[in-house]
C-alpha cells in the first residue's frame, strides 16, 4: 500500500529532512525559576490534600503547571527517601514508593544517584565480612535470593526463621514464600538471578597498621587486681575470642533469690538509649561508652539515666572489636561525677551483625561485675548493652539491642562456665522534648574527633524497607533513613521530634569532615 503523503502545515517550519522544527530552536532558553517559600508551602499542602492527583496539585499552587509540579515532586520524594521521612498520608494511599507512580524507587536510577544514593553498600558489607555469620543476597527486584546460615532476625526470643538453600526442598513443601504463596527465588527451587551484575566496588585504601597497645590496654580487659582493697577478682576461663553466644532467659521472679531469677530490676531511659544508638550509627567500627545511673540496694533496682560516649583507643577500632581510650574513660567518669551518677553499665556496638555477646564481651562483663560488686548485698549491679544498627537482616529500621548480665556456671542448668543472661526491664520514655544536655552530647559526637571510620550516610543500607516474614517489602533505605527510623523509636511522635532529627542531621551535613550532602 502507498503511504498517504504528509500534510504540510503552512504555519510550521521544517528541517531539511522534513521534520518539524522546535519553536524555540536557536533561541536561548530561560533558566528554570526557583520555587519561592509560598510556592513550597502550597506544594506541601497540595500533596497532603490531593496526593498524586497532579492536575489538582498544580491548580492548588496556581503559579506552576502540571509538568513543573511533577518534576519538583520527584526531586522532593527522592530527598524524603534519602532522609527517611514518611510520605504524606494522601500520597501513600496510591503507593508507598518514593516515585511519581508509587512504585519503589530504583536506587540505581540516574535521578536517585543525582540526589545522593550510593547503592553499593551490600557489596562492601560482604567484602568486610559484616555478614560472615550468614549470607543474605538481595536481587535488583528486592527479593531475598538466599537465606541466613544462622537463623533469624528480631529481638530476644522473637526470631524470624529464614530457610537456607540447603533446606530448599523442605521449605517448598511448607509453602514458605511471599504473601500470595509464590515461591521466593532461591527457596524451594533453583532460580536464575534477575538482578543485573553489580559493578565491582572501588578498592578502598588500606587501613593503617594498628598501633602497639599500651600496657593499660593490654591489662585492662581482665582487671585482675581491680577489686576493692586489692583483692583479686574473678578471672574468666574463657579464651576472650570473638565467637558469639546468644543470651539465655531467666525463668524465676525478678529480684528474688535463686540462680534462675534475674537478680535485680532494670530501668533505662530512652534518652540514654537515644545517645548510645546514635553513637553506634555514626561509625562503621565498633563504638564504646559507659552508662550512668543509680543502684538502690534496698529495692534491688538499677536505673540507667544517661549514656556517656567514649573514644576508641587509636588503632584498636575494628568492625568486630574496640578498646576504650583511657583519657576518654577518665573524662566520661568525671562527667558522671558532675551529674551525681555512678557507673552502672557499659555499651558497645556490633555494626552489621547480631547483638549477641562474644566471648570477649562476656569476659569483660564478668570483670566489670566483679569490680562494681556491692559487698553489702552480694549483688553485682552492672549491665552490658549491645546495639546492632546496620544488620541488613533486621525486620525494620529499628536497631536491635541486647541488655545482658553474666551468671556464673549454675548447677542444674547445664552451664559449665559463665553464661550471658538477658536482662529485662522497663523503658522510661522521653517526656516532651529531648533535653538540651542530650542535644549537646549528640552534637559533640558529630563535631568532635571521637568518631573513627565515619559512616557515609548517603549509602544504601538495603534495597527494601522491611521484612514481612521472609518477603522484603517497600523501597530502598539509605543509612540516613535507617538512622532516622531507629532514633525515632525513642522519641514521641510529634513535630518537635521531627524538627530535632532534622537539626541533628543538618549539623552532620555542616561538618566538612563528614563530607555528606544529606539534602538539607
Amino acid at each position: 500500500k502507498r503511504r498517504k503523503p504528509k500534510e504540510v502545515d503552512p504555519n510550521q517550519e521544517y528541517t531539511e529532512t522534513g521534520r518539524k522544527k522546535r519553536k524555540d530552536a536557536g533561541k536561548a532558553r530561560t533558566a528554570p525559576r526557583a520555587w519561592n517559600e509560598e510556592e513550597e508551602r502550597l506544594f506541601r499542602e497540595a500533596l497532603r490534600l490531593y496526593g498524586r492527583s497532579w492536575k489538582e496539585c498544580a491548580a492548588h499552587v496556581g503559579t506552576r503547571d502540571q509538568r513543573s509540579f511533577t518534576s519538583h515532586a520527584q526531586k522532593y520524594f527522592i530527598k524524603m527517601c534519602l532522609q527517611g521521612k514518611p510520605l504524606p498520608r494522601k500520597v501513600a494511599e496510591s503507593g508507598e514508593g518514593y516515585t511519581l507512580s508509587g512504585k519503589p524507587l530504583d536506587p540505581n536510577s540516574a535521578a536517585a544517584r543525582a540526589y545522593g544514593f550510593k547503592p553499593d553498600t551490600l557489596d562492601k558489607l560482604m567484602e568486610a565480612g559484616g555478614l560472615a555469620s550468614g549470607s543474605i543476597e538481595v536481587g535488583g527486584d528486592g527479593k531475598l535470593t538466599s537465606g541466613l546460615a544462622d537463623g533469624g532476625v528480631g529481638e530476644g526470643a522473637d526470631e524470624l526463621p529464614v530457610p537456607t538453600s540447603a533446606a530448599a526442598a523442605a521449605a517448598n513443601k511448607e509453602n514458605l514464600g511471599g504473601p500470595n504463596g509464590e515461591t521466593m527465588p532461591g527457596v524451594g527451587r533453583e532460580a536464575k538471578p534477575k538482578a543485573k551484575p553489580r559493578r565491582r566496588p572501588k578498592e578502598e585504601p588500606a587501613l593503617a597498621e594498628p598501633v602497639e597497645p599500651t600496657e593499660y590496654a593490654k591489662n585492662r580487659p581482665r582487671r585482675e587486681n581491680a577489686g576493692k582493697g586489692g583483692k583479686a577478682t574473678y578471672q574468666s576461663y574463657m579464651s576472650g575470642g570473638l565467637n558469639q553466644i546468644p543470651c539465655r532467659d531467666f525463668t524465676g521472679v525478678v529480684g528474688s533469690v535463686g540462680t534462675s531469677s534475674q537478680p535485680f530490676f532494670v530501668e533505662i531511659s530512652d534518652e540514654a538509649q537515644l545517645v548510645a544508638d546514635f553513637h553506634a550509627h555514626l561509625s562503621k567500627y565498633e563504638v564504646i561508652g559507659y552508662l550512668g545511673g543509680e543502684w538502690d540496694p534496698a529495692s534491688r533496682r538499677l536505673t540507667i539515666r544517661r549514656a556517656f560516649p567514649c573514644k576508641g583507643l587509636e588503632g584498636t577500632q575494628q568492625t568486630d572489636s574496640c578498646e576504650m581510650d583511657p583519657a576518654s574513660e577518665i573524662e566520661a567518669k568525671q562527667k558522671m561525677d558532675d551529674w551525681g551518677l555512678q557507673v552502672v553499665g557499659w555499651y558497645h556496638s556490633h555494626p552489621t551483625f547480631k547483638p549477641n555477646p562474644s566471648e570477649k564481651d562476656i569476659e569483660n562483663q564478668e570483670n566489670f561485675q566483679a569490680l562494681f560488686r556491692d559487698e553489702g548485698t552480694k549483688q553485682e549491679p552492672f549491665v552490658g548493652m549491645i546495639f546492632s544498627p546496620y544488620d541488613v537482616r533486621l525486620p525494620d529500621r529499628e536497631s536491635r539491642r541486647e541488655t545482658f548480665w553474666v551468671r556464673k556456671g549454675a548447677q542444674g542448668y547445664g552451664e559449665v562456665g559463665p553464661s550471658p543472661m538477658r536482662m529485662r526491664g522497663n523503658r522510661k520514655p522521653i517526656a516532651g522534648a529531648v533535653t538540651e544536655d542530650t542535644k549537646a552530647c549528640m552534637r559533640q559526637l558529630v563535631e568532635g574527633n571521637m568518631i573513627q571510620g565515619k559512616v557515609d550516610l548517603t549509602e544504601l543500607w538495603r534495597p527494601f524497607t522491611r521484612l514481612n516474614g521472609t518477603t522484603p517489602e517497600g523501597g530502598p533505605v539509605t543509612k540516613l533513613a535507617k538512622m532516622r527510623g531507629a532514633l525515632g523509636a525513642y522519641l514521641p511522635e510529634t513535630d518537635d521530634s521531627e524538627d530535632f532529627l532534622d537539626d541533628i542531621f543538618k549539623v552532620i551535613q555542616g561538618q566538612k569532615s563528614w563530607g555528606a550532602d544529606l539534602g538539607y
